[in-house]
């Protein structure tokens, strides 16, 4: 048979370590699996090169970031992915190989401005001899903070300021996070507190522990 292209390799390869890793389908063959699971998965799926820019993405990535899979090839994660900077090391570990999987929770930024919350697992894909060729990004929507936001009318700053909390950042680093005032942040928190009928931090924690579930669990 012949021989596959590097960049079919790469697909094909993704297709297998999805359909395995994420849910369980042993029984499969070089038949049955391809492009085609990529394509159709209702997860957000990318595969990145070395270099951190796009190989391919799947349609439901396309969706949540306002372009067709045509126009993310080749775009640099960093230009979608909002709190690049603060995992860009991560990542750089994640691609030399010092780690084998990173979870994070992350916004997607759309080409139209908004933003989504969603849970990301990064993987590196490797060849046959072990060196590693890409890094497999599967992503799922916090579809509980997306009603959350309709609800009560969370801005775009206000669902920032959450996450932060969330990730255990106090005030000022939240500000500096954000280039922001201290006391901007601080208007954010009460605004957020108003709005749901909270008032600490603990509160909101508490609040938000059975919304921030991806739509897609792993099994």
């Amino acid at each position: 048979s012949p021989v596959l292209s590097p960049m079919l390799g790469i697909i094909w390869i993704t297709g297998v370590w999805v359909a395995v890793a994420k849910y369980r389908l042993f029984s499969i063959t070089p038949e049955t699996v391809s492009a085609d699971i990529i394509q159709n998965i209702s997860s957000s799926i990318i595969l990145l090169g070395p270099d951190m820019k796009v190989i391919t993405a799947n349609p439901r990535t396309a969706r949540l970031l306002g372009a067709s899979t045509a126009e993310l090839r080749g775009r640099d994660l960093r230009d979608f992915v909002v709190e690049y900077p603060n995992i860009a090391g991560t990542l750089e570990s994640l691609g030399q190989g010092r780690l084998e999987l990173f979870n994070r929770r992350l916004h997607f930024g759309a080409s139209t401005g908004n933003k989504t919350m969603v849970d990301c697992g990064f993987t590196p894909i490797r060849d046959r001899y072990g060196d590693i060729i890409g890094i497999l990004v599967i992503a799922d929507e916090v579809l509980g903070f997306k009603q959350l936001r309709l609800r009560y009318r969370i801005t775009d700053r206000e669902s920032d300021v959450i996450l932060y909390i969330l990730d255990g950042l106090p005030t000022l680093d939240i500000a500096r996070q954000m280039g922001i005032t201290e006391r901007t942040v601080k208007t954010h928190i009460t605004n957020i507190f108003n709005k749901l009928g909270l008032a600490t931090r603990a509160e909101l924690v508490n609040y938000c522990t059975d919304l921030y579930t991806p739509s897609n669990e792993p099994n």
